[in-house]
């Protein structure tokens, strides 16, 4: 299987989820006392929870490509730094420094921390990003893309990513997986 033989169903599905989360980030703001800043896009912050309910529908409607979550943290987190440069002795065995800043690059080239989904296509095929938050940073809605985009810089370790997760995130991700639902199509609702 290549990159090509799924990069329509990619797409398509990344569309309709975007669709689905913007349908549920007004009340899911609501509930968590969560306000968009003033004046920035919807998805404005809410990257971490976008991404793992991205990551269970993608992991249950496009299994045949290994999904997992990937992110970094970009100038916003310079505390985690010692003065002298050093990483935080909490930041080790979390983020991996010679990837910093990392996240993704906004549209002025300021790196801020940011949350997203890899794909890996066989062992050790191509890689893609989906990402359906990248609006916050002056791109499009959605964006799905290749591993290697410089926009993008994952320094969160695989090992760790999970921890970055709150519960009130994992539980958006989880509504938004229940929340996805399309009338028709290969991404319809799955039958008895």
């Amino acid at each position: 299987m290549t990159l090509e033989d799924v990069l329509e169903d990619v797409e398509m599905l990344a569309a309709c989820l975007r669709s689905t989360l913007e349908g549920t980030i007004d009340e899911w703001r609501r509930k968590s006392g969560c306000p968009a800043p003033a004046g920035s896009p919807a998805t404005t912050n809410l990257c971490r929870g976008a991404a793992y309910g991205a990551l269970l529908v993608f992991r249950e409607h496009l299994p045949q490509v290994a999904w997992h979550l990937a992110g970094g943290w970009g100038i916003e987190a310079l505390s985690m730094t010692m003065p002298d440069g050093t990483p935080r002795p909490d930041v080790e065995g979390r983020i991996d420094t010679f990837l910093w800043p990392g996240g993704m690059a906004d549209a002025n080239g300021r790196w801020q921390g940011h949350f997203w989904i890899e794909g890996t296509i066989g062992e050790d095929g191509p890689r893609m990003i989906v990402d359906l938050t990248a609006d916050q940073f002056g791109y499009g809605c959605v964006v799905v893309t290749g591993a290697d985009d410089p926009r993008y810089r994952a320094n969160v370790m695989a090992e760790a990513i999970e921890r970055e997760f709150t519960n009130a995130e994992r539980a958006w991700g989880w509504n938004l997986l229940a929340d996805f639902a399309i009338a028709s199509g290969p991404y319809g609702p799955q039958g008895p």
